[in-house]
């Protein structure tokens, strides 16, 4: 340190100078060091910064005791880094500096899995038995790791009118993109489908159907679903000569059956009459056309459109109504629509048949007062039907009347608007 005395002065004897000195013992630090105690990770920067320091000095022998870092759990993106511990608690200085190795391990974030069914049919929703295929998936995945579908336990479901076809997932694998996963897999209904026959039967006791007859049955190649309505099909003809007669069509047991979780029949009848039958008895059929608004009578060009049956029918069979030959009227002051006969089909029953067909008219939109032009009745009461009489003449004469009586309305419509 220093001395004494800086100087002394010699007096009668020798002078003596004393040094002192103070001993100072050699000091070591303590330092930290992190390392990652999960493979092929590392340590990211918001891990290292938690790094304690320590500025004191510690002489040999001296115990140094660890420094938690200031947080112990650090999430980053993915997972979380999680402090373990240093390798020591406390060291003792042994002539050299000390170092506390930390240790944190990654616990990567998991995500999860969840599936969902969807109907791939218009109208059908997933049924219960479907829904109760959905897969569970348990399992944890990290990001950015692949993930596999698990297809359901069962491809096919069968239920009371159809099945239900799994038909995949949108993808067959997804890899996670810091979210949950989500897989949708397409059910798609395929109905049951039935057929549809035919049948023909004798009405007539003791007699089978010919071959000429049983051909004319009909064949649907097409299969209906569940509660489908279906319609019969028209014959090609509805009688068939044969040698000692006629069979006659009757009809079918049924025009539409709805399928009801089976195949559906039409049963045709015939019955047959001999050619031996004395002065046999025939009837007709006949057409009356109404309109179905009192205020508006029926124009001649629609009375003329009235059908002409020529056949004759015997008691007991079947007429079908013929359609008329145009089922539109449109004339300068509105149009007439067909809407149909009270009947597609009548038995004859000891008299002849009529077919009442119901005209609706629609007046034109510029039309503003009503029975001023031709082809527009009156606002008279009286019914405006006409029966026709079906026989050889006055078919004839109708097919003329058809042509002449268009061409007057449309003469008689040109003629007025000079006028006015």
């Amino acid at each position: 340190v220093s001395y004494d005395e800086a100087e002394k002065t010699v007096n009668r004897d020798n002078v003596e100078f004393v040094g002192t000195w103070t001993y100072t013992p050699k000091t070591y630090k303590a330092s930290y060091r992190f390392e990652s105690g999960t493979d092929s990770m590392e340590l990211p920067e918001e891990v290292k910064a938690l790094l304690p320091s320590d500025d004191n000095a510690y002489e040999n022998e001296a115990k140094v005791t660890s420094k938690a870092p200031s947080q112990t759990s650090v999430e980053v993106q993915d997972g979380t880094w999680n402090f373990v511990s240093y390798d020591e608690a406390e060291k003792t200085v042994n002539r050299d500096n000390v170092e506390f190795v930390g240790t944190w391990t990654y616990t990567p974030k998991e995500y999860h899995v969840v599936y969902h069914f969807g109907s791939g049919s218009d109208d059908y929703d997933l049924p219960q038995e479907v829904m109760d295929l959905l897969p569970v998936d348990t399992q944890g995945y990290s990001n950015h790791e692949v993930v596999s579908t698990i297809l359901p336990a069962q491809q096919k479901v069968t239920v009371e009118n159809g099945e239900w076809v799994f038909k995949g997932y949108d993808a067959d694998t997804k890899t996670v993109q810091n979210a949950n996963v989500s897989f949708i897999g397409t059910w798609v209904f395929e109905a049951n489908r039935y057929p549809v026959s035919y049948r023909f039967v004798s009405l007539t006791s003791g007699l089978d159907l010919p071959e000429e007859v049983n051909i004319l049955l009909p064949f649907d190649e097409k299969d209906y679903e569940d509660q489908t309505t279906v319609h019969v099909k028209n014959l090609l003809q509805g009688q068939v000569k044969v040698a000692n007669g006629t069979w006659l069509f009757e009809g079918f047991d049924a025009q539409e059956k709805v399928v009801n979780h089976a195949g559906v029949e039409f049963v045709g009848t015939w019955k047959f009459v001999a050619e031996n039958e004395e002065n046999p008895v025939y009837y007709h059929g006949h057409y009356q056309f109404v309109s179905t608004d009192s205020q508006y009578n029926l124009p001649d060009v629609i009375l003329s459109m009235l059908p002409n049956d020529r056949s004759d029918y015997r008691d007991g069979e079947t007429v079908h109504a013929i359609l008329p030959m145009g089922q539109k009227v449109v004339l300068a002051n509105g149009t007439w629509t067909f809407l149909g006969y009270d009947a597609s089909e009548k038995v004859v029953h000891g008299q002849d048949v009529t077919f009442v067909g119901r005209w609706e008219y629609t007046p034109a939109p510029t039309e503003k007062t009503p029975g001023k032009e031709q082809g527009q009745p009156t606002n008279k009461t009286s019914a405006s039907t006409k029966t026709k009489r079906v026989n050889t003449a006055v078919g004839s004469m109708m097919s003329l009347w058809t042509a002449f009586g268009s061409l007057s309305a449309m003469l008689a419509v040109l003629l007025k608007r000079k006028k006015k």
